[in-house]
């Protein structure tokens, strides 16, 4: 599992606003569509009303139909 992505995962548990953001933030500039799926689903597990803000705003962003699938499935 790639460093970035267990990182990711951790921020998420905390479910705190400031983790959350950093995970956005590295979802963004993430160029594995794989690491981002994986992230996206790390953002639905924290269920928190930042994480799901935060997956509706990569939903709008993102390009890629795998990507695109996990965020609308983490959304709920």
């Amino acid at each position: 599992m790639p460093a970035r992505l267990h990182a990711a995962r951790t921020l998420t548990k905390s479910g705190r606003r400031i983790a959350i953001q950093a995970v956005e933030k590295a979802f963004s500039a993430e160029e594995s569509w794989g690491v981002r799926q994986a992230m996206a689903k790390a953002l639905g597990k924290a269920k928190t009303r930042y994480a799901l803000n935060a997956l509706g705003r990569l939903l709008l962003s993102e390009e890629e139909p795998r990507v695109q699938l996990a965020l609308a499935e983490a959304c709920g």
